[in-house]
């Protein structure tokens, strides 16, 4: 099962956020349209972003154009992989890109999306992972004025990792390969604090 829950973009100001996406965030801001967008953030975050194209099918997440080597989803599925993504242009998996959608067509639309993202996926091997993170998604304009979407994503607790290539799931004892029937939004709301964010009042817990 997914969760992906739309969060205010108060949360920013707040300062209740990563802060890898705050200072994705801040550097967005300081764009200067006469410029490239890229060339305002820094090398740093450029290697923990990700891009997309400026378009997608309905309900579909669109296509990538480059991954940081040190961005988040480079850690869960691979820097093999990352370094491959001009290729393959997507994801391993097709049901997460479905239903993390929206914020990808709200950004596409102009306007800047954050949320929170809970879910269980799979590398390109088979390893399963149960994943928690925070997602910062923005519209880009390039140098000759396209339009590409950029991504800071954060984990709020480090990857939890099911099952190694051809192992059975540890949880529940399904087959690796039926994950991505086992979407469903919904709110996060029903989590604690600490199941949210990863933190504890007794201190570090397991990823798992």
């Amino acid at each position: 099962m997914s969760a992906i829950e739309t969060l205010s973009l108060d949360h920013i100001a707040r300062g209740l956020v990563q802060p890898d996406v705050a200072a994705f965030w801040r550097q967005w801001r300081e764009v200067d349209t006469d410029r490239p967008g890229l060339s305002a953030f820094s090398t740093t975050i450029q290697e923990r972003m990700t891009l997309s194209e400026g378009r997608a099918r309905t309900g579909f997440a669109p296509e990538l154009i480059a991954v940081g080597a040190s961005s988040f989803i480079a850690a869960c599925y691979g820097v093999d992989w990352a370094r491959e993504v001009a290729l393959r242009a997507r994801t391993p998996d097709t049901g997460l890109e479905q239903i993390s959608a929206r914020g990808y067509h709200v950004a596409i639309s102009g306007e800047p999306n954050l949320d929170v993202v809970m879910t269980t996926t799979a590398d390109d091997t088979g390893r399963r992972m149960e994943i928690l993170y925070e997602r910062l998604i923005v519209p880009i304009r390039t140098a000759g004025g396209h339009l590409v979407i950029g991504c800071m994503t954060a984990p709020l607790k480090p990857i939890c990792w099911l099952s190694e290539p051809g192992d059975q799931d540890r949880v529940g004892g399904s087959s690796t390969n039926n994950h991505r029937r086992e979407y469903v939004q919904a709110p996060l709301s029903s989590l604690s604090r600490s199941e949210k964010y990863g933190h504890s009042p007794d201190g570090p817990q397991s990823p798992c």
